[in-house]
């Protein structure tokens, strides 16, 4: 994150605030990493994935995902999977949208 801030009255420059730091200062509220992040300066909310279920296929995965399968991970780029011969709980993750969760 850059800040545009004048140097102090010392002459030092200004704080630069670490993740942990972050706050929206519009709202002067704290921001969890875990459902905002920092576009082109601003503090946005985490975007949801577009996923649609149907059976075992999933579709709406956004490119560079990783699908988790049990212990077995899968990147996927052209924005579908058809999942076979596994049932159960797959998680979907890609940056900067919300970690997803699906049940085929």
């Amino acid at each position: 994150m850059q800040l545009n801030c004048e140097p102090h009255r010392n002459g030092k420059d200004c704080h630069v605030l670490r993740p942990r730091d972050v706050t929206d200062l519009r709202k002067r509220q704290p921001v969890d990493s875990a459902t905002h992040y920092v576009k082109d300066g601003i503090v946005v909310e985490r975007p949801s994935m577009p996923l649609a279920v149907s059976g075992a296929r999933i579709t709406g995965i956004p490119a560079g995902s990783v699908l988790t399968l049990g212990e077995q991970a899968f990147e996927v780029n052209d924005g579908e999977a058809e999942i076979d011969g596994y049932s159960g709980t797959v998680k979907i993750t890609c940056w900067p949208y919300l970690d997803a969760e699906v049940v085929v």
